[in-house]
């Protein structure tokens, strides 16, 4: 599958699997709805492409050409007409440049762990420009085919103009299409549901893109954090497990190795969650590499501490607790008095 093209081939041969028999091909239109528009079969083939080149050249031999057709009458489209050919030879080129594109996108999200702080800085720099240029060259597209639809709508219209005096005289309309009659509201409310619908169709067609580039933005945003993250996570956990032997003195290997479990399968979930956050653009780069730091920190600090005094593991909630029992008392008790 290329594209929107699917092709099928029964043998191939040759050094390079060039030659070709038994060619089926069959091509769809995203435009005219389900199924295959046009098929192509050929007895032979052949593939033939340049090294720099972005296109691959499909020669064909002795086939026949099948293409369905989508008038615009209703009746016309319930007799399923059709066009049918045969050739001797047909070529046919295939533009593999989206292709190419796509495994450049996969290299640069695979290999920006290994750039350096300031070669991922420069590169950041790169693609945020080209992503803010992205931007308001769709943005501009937009505009320019709200305007091309009025302009292929209204050919001939022309502004009129008026004195300033009966400008300032006349009163303001409440309702815009009051002013036309029913034949210029019908052509201006068609011509309004067909620039939504085109709009709608633009922003949805590049909306992908658009998030496919911020990700790869963020991608680059987090491997600049988890290069100093790798460093301080080092120092917590040191902090985190030397505290926690020195407290846990009793049960042999097996609870301090229970807790260790715990703590870092604890580290890499929140890890884990913040990165995967952070990737689609629902919080900072920054707040997403450094999530689960800055949650360990102050279980790190607690522990330190109540090693360093010898106090214990056992930590005492009544500070939080006692508020709720002597609610709970004195409900109980204005209840029994009330009984």
């Amino acid at each position: 599958t290329i594209g929107t093209s699917n092709i099928k081939v029964d043998k191939k041969s040759g050094d390079n699997g060039e030659f070709l028999e038994g060619v089926t091909m069959h091509v769809k239109n995203s435009n005219m709805g389900l199924g295959a528009n046009t098929i192509i079969k050929a007895k032979k083939g052949v593939l033939t492409s340049e090294d720099d080149s972005n296109y691959l050249q499909l020669e064909l031999y002795d086939g026949y050409y099948y293409e369905d057709i989508h008038p615009k009458d209703f009746e016309e489209r319930k007799r399923l007409p059709f066009a049918k050919s045969s050739f001797e030879k047909y070529v046919i080129n295939i533009d593999l440049t989206k292709l190419n594109q796509a495994e450049i996108d996969d290299g640069n999200v695979t290999s920006e762990k290994m750039l350096t702080v300031p070669e991922l800085k420069i590169t950041l720099d790169s693609l945020q420009k080209s992503y803010n240029k992205d931007v308001i060259s769709y943005a501009d597209n937009v505009v320019m085919r709200s305007d091309n639809i009025f302009r292929k709508n209204n050919p001939t219209t022309t502004i009129a103009t008026s004195p300033k005096e009966s400008i300032a005289k006349a009163e303001p309309k409440k309702d815009i299409l009051s002013i036309f009659n029913a034949t210029e509201r019908k052509q201006i409310l068609e011509m309004a549901k067909s620039n939504v619908t085109s709009t709608e169709f633009s922003i949805q067609s590049n909306k992908l893109d658009l998030e496919n580039k911020s990700k790869n933005i963020n991608n680059h945003w987090l491997a600049i954090h988890e290069k100093f993250v790798i460093a301080y996570s080092c120092l917590l956990m040191f902090f985190i497990g030397a505290p926690l032997g020195a407290i846990i003195r009793k049960g042999g290997l097996g609870l301090p190795i229970v807790f260790a479990v715990l703590i870092f399968i604890t580290f890499h979930f929140i890890n884990t969650f913040g990165r995967k956050v952070a990737q689609q653009d629902e919080i900072p780069p920054f707040l997403g590499a450094w999530m689960a730091s800055i949650l360990m920190t102050p279980f790190a600090i607690m522990l330190t501490y109540r090693a360093t005094n010898d106090i214990g593991i056992m930590i005492n909630f009544d500070w939080i607790t006692d508020p709720f029992k002597k609610l709970f008392n004195k409900i109980t008790q204005n209840n029994d008095d009330n009984n």
